[in-house]
């Protein structure tokens, strides 16, 4: 009897955990940003600013969420937006390109916030940090990839991508962009 208890004690806590490691990671797919979903309310930073969901309503809006290491990942298409249309440009889509601090901890976040500043300033782009995490939470971002996320002017989410777009994949983004801007 005791040897059946010892079975059960050892394989007890290895299901559970395996039980609550799937039920995390459905909730947590459950629970991502997809199209047909209303923007959760956020606030970002940058050097001398802050942008909230409320600065953009009524707008489209064009997100892109990075990290240091996925900023070059989208560049096309990053490109190909900031070519038609510019940050400045009201009639245009709001461009909000965001860039993870978060995960560095103490005087590195600084340290993030500064670079993100001099990017800013060398590509004269407003370009805002979430220094909390609280958009990275409630967008439930993928890490790691350069995750776009594009909303109609109702802040209703109409594309969401993680990792790389094609030059297909890029097309077809500013074409949805132009179609929302003329709505």
């Amino acid at each position: 009897m005791n040897s059946r208890y010892r079975q059960y004690h050892y394989a007890g806590p290895g299901s559970v955990c395996a039980a609550a490691l799937f039920l995390f990671v459905s909730q947590t797919a459950a629970f991502a940003l997809q199209p047909g979903d209303t923007l959760p309310p956020f606030t970002v930073q940058a050097e001398k600013s802050s942008l909230s969901s409320k600065d953009i309503a009524g707008r489209v809006a064009v997100i892109s969420y990075e990290t240091k290491g996925t900023a070059e990942v989208n560049r096309p298409f990053k490109r190909a937006v900031l070519q038609r249309w510019r940050q400045s440009d009201s009639s245009g889509p709001a461009i909000v390109p965001v860039i993870n601090c978060f995960s560095f901890f103490g005087f590195a976040r600084s340290i993030c916030a500064n670079r993100v500043a001099a990017a800013a300033k060398k590509e004269n782009l407003i370009i805002y940090t979430d220094s909390d995490g609280r958009m990275f939470n409630d967008f439930k971002i993928t890490d790691d990839q350069s995750n776009i996320i594009i909303l109609d002017k109702k802040a209703v989410v109409r594309f969401v991508h993680a990792g790389r777009l094609d030059d297909a994949g890029v097309q077809a983004a500013v074409q949805l962009i132009e179609r929302l801007v003329r709505e």
